[in-house]
């Protein structure tokens, strides 16, 4: 693919590829903190939709799906601290978990970005509109980073390939029978 680019936002990639990291990382602990406060402080009678019952699935929705927000924002740390490491090892194969993560994450949200532009387009409210302009704005954004990692990730590939040491041809040993080599400890004894 043709996707190179040299630097981002006044730094080189690296530069670009740890900001990228430890920004990702500090917003991650973040969220991180605010969902497990939420799981520790969760109240099941603010979750009631229906007075006087005694089964409440609702309940139980709200803080799985805490949890569930809990794996999933614990799992996009590691893929964080997975490019961190990567750079400081100049590995591009833990590039990758960052790269694939985010480009689903790109797969989905373009479409639903294009339609909430479209839905906006229809609307006579302005608000709706500057709302769908900042999601616009967003997304291009994660395009761009994802376009300046996924360079990253070519250049420190081309230095892995370029510092390999090329592979030597193996040769064949002719060699006679077996019996008439002599054993190892007799080549020492002369």
């Amino acid at each position: 693919m043709g996707l190179k680019v040299s630097g981002c936002c006044c730094m080189n990639l690296r530069g670009a590829g740890y900001a990228h990291g430890w920004l990702g990382l500090l917003i991650l602990t973040l969220l991180i903190g605010s969902t497990i406060k939420r799981i520790y402080l969760f109240d099941p009678e603010k979750v009631q939709l229906f007075k006087n019952d005694d089964f409440r699935p609702e309940v139980t929705r709200s803080l799985n799906g805490e949890i569930i927000s809990l794996a999933m924002l614990l799992f996009d740390a590691l893929v964080s601290i997975l490019l961190i490491g990567g750079l400081l090892q100049n590995k591009h194969i833990m590039l990758l978990p960052w790269l694939i993560l985010r480009g689903i994450g790109l797969i989905i949200t373009i479409p639903l970005v294009l339609l909430l532009l479209l839905f906006a387009s229809l609307s006579s409210d302005s608000d709706e509109i500057v709302a769908a302009l900042f999601a616009v704005f967003i997304t291009c954004l994660f395009v761009w980073s994802w376009i300046v990692i996924y360079s990253l990730f070519q250049e420190i590939r081309s230095i892995k390939e370029k510092t390999l040491l090329p592979i030597m041809p193996v040769q064949r040993i002719e060699s006679g029978p077996i019996s008439q080599q002599p054993p190892p400890y007799q080549m020492y004894n002369k």
